[in-house]
């Protein structure tokens, strides 16, 4: 998905294709027990955004602050759910 995000940006011609119905199917059933393993750091401290996304391991890089991951989950150990819920 992130490169597809970035091709796209670019203007190039591509193709993504994804095995199950819905974009990020790996979320929908892994991992079992339903938890990230990533941090989720949303209070880190910083108020640079460069700084504050090196320490969020969640999130995709995009151009837009309001699709950044601490807005889906204040959880440490986010759901994987949240990887796959529409905003």
């Amino acid at each position: 998905m992130q490169l597809s995000y970035y091709l796209h940006r670019a203007g190039a011609d591509y193709l993504t294709l994804e095995r199950e119905a819905a974009p990020g199917g790996f979320f929908r059933t892994y991992p079992r027990h339903r938890r990230l393993i990533s941090l989720n750091k949303v209070h880190n401290g910083e108020k640079d955004p460069e700084i504050t996304l090196r320490w969020d391991w969640n999130s995709l890089l995009n151009d837009s602050p309001e699709l950044m991951f601490p807005r889906y989950s204040q959880e440490y150990f986010p759901s994987a759910g949240d990887m796959v819920r529409e905003p």
